[in-house]
């Protein structure tokens, strides 16, 4: 029997290294289900990509428990991106499907930069090549995240990368919308998005 994807946390507490005097993460609890959205806040070093690194196994816990149940797609906070094409950076191995992915470019607001790139999506970036701007490739980013189609979405602060408007679109295209039957987790310091969350997590 198919399992419901379920994010459990459980009074978790989390820290980086056994020197640290304070706990990274400490006493920390979440229940989510399919269309949930996660909204977590704080101020910088309150450890809020520290707690998407504990879902992803990569920070060990003291105490507690995580449950996930379901795949799993992470956005992290720095954009990153290999010498390919701009289609292949966003499929990363995976199959091409073309109402997916075209749908997946238009949430993610890169359809004008693809306009403008000199070969479209088979523009090849990365190192060596076409330089893409901070804001293209936190879209690129997302974008890769959001076509793997998970379960689960994991998204370290990929609004603070781009301007308002285009924040505004990936925000209730991509993530309100495109992504409501998932579970979602958004790191964010865009405040006026919180509201539209089903479950807030505060961190100090």
């Amino acid at each position: 029997m198919h399992q419901e994807p379920h994010v459990k946390v459980d009074h978790i507490t989390a820290r980086w290294t056994v020197e640290s005097m304070q706990p990274t993460l400490k006493d920390i609890s979440v229940d989510l289900k399919p269309g949930d959205l996660l909204a977590v806040i704080g101020p910088v070093g309150s450890g809020k990509s520290s707690f998407l690194m504990s879902l992803l196994r990569e920070l060990p816990l003291e105490a507690g428990s995580i449950e996930l149940t379901g795949s799993t797609a992470y956005s992290s906070q720095d954009a990153w991106s290999f010498n390919d094409s701009v289609r292949n950076n966003i499929l990363f191995g995976t199959e091409y499907d073309e109402k997916r992915y075209q749908k997946v470019v238009e949430v993610c607001a890169l359809q004008r930069d693809l306009k403008l790139m000199p070969h479209s999506d088979r523009t090849l970036v990365g190192e060596k090549s076409a330089s893409l701007s901070g804001g293209q490739k936190a879209r690129i980013n997302l974008a890769r995240a959001v076509y793997r189609d998970t379960d689960i979405c994991l998204f370290d602060d990929p609004l603070s990368a781009v301007d308002s408007a285009v924040a505004e679109h990936i925000f209730e295209r991509c993530i309100m919308q495109h992504l409501s039957d998932k579970i979602r987790i958004l790191v964010t310091h865009q405040i006026q998005f919180i509201q539209k969350a089903s479950k807030i997590l505060v961190l100090k």
